[in-house]
């Protein structure tokens, strides 16, 4: 799964990912992700920081509360180190 509310990183990060075989669920809304994740099942999360409506470090707590086996790589275009100790301490696998 990959939730950016970016429409355009979401397709670039999908072609990518399926050219190498890997399918990918893209949302753009944050608020829906964790429902969608309970259905699909996935087991890796590509995740955005900053987001509108949820942010990418909420979502990342709920996700990891919910089963903390996912998998969560947070991506973003600007991270600080501060925004990266506080995804690490929450449970992210990393930030990219």
């Amino acid at each position: 799964m990959h939730v950016d509310d970016d429409e355009t990183i979401l397709r670039l990060v999908s072609r990518k990912l399926e050219k190498h075989g890997i399918q990918t669920l893209s949302l753009n809304d944050p608020t829906r992700a964790l429902a969608r994740l309970f259905e699909c099942g996935s087991r890796v999360v590509l995740l955005d920081i900053d987001m509108p409506m949820k942010d990418g470090l909420t979502l990342l707590r709920e996700i990891k509360q919910h089963d903390a086996g996912i998998q969560v790589i947070m991506v973003t275009g600007m991270a600080s180190i501060g925004t990266v100790l506080k995804a690490t301490s929450l449970g992210a696998e990393g930030c990219i």
